[in-house]
């Protein structure tokens, strides 16, 4: 709920700012030593699904696939530059992720 949002906000607005600062540290487009932006996505990807050890071990495989695969709009994010895109990717990859433990969920009553 209200946590839950206020966490995924406070993680999104300092993940800019660190991607940015890193990016300029380590002269990388993205940074793996930035892990923030995969928190954000995390957070976006359990949005509204009933937690549990299941379901959260069912998200984070998918985070983690969808993260790493990078089709579509995330694909298109993650060639881009900028300390946004770095986030941008992630939150792309935790959308995936959320849909397809909807759908899981769904089928799997």
């Amino acid at each position: 709920g209200v946590i839950h949002f206020g966490t995924l906000a406070l993680v999104l607005v300092l993940s800019l700012p660190a991607a940015n600062v890193e990016m300029r540290m380590t002269g990388q487009k993205d940074p793996s030593s930035v892990v923030i932006d995969e928190i954000a996505g995390m957070l976006l990807a359990s949005t509204g699904i009933p937690w549990g050890w299941k379901s959260g071990l069912v998200l984070f495989l998918l985070f983690r696939l969808f993260d790493i695969v990078k089709f579509g709009p995330a694909a298109w994010m993650n060639s881009r530059d900028g300390a946004i895109y770095v986030v941008a990717d992630d939150l792309v990859a935790g959308l995936y992720a959320n849909v397809a433990c909807r759908g899981i969920l769904w089928l799997t009553g």
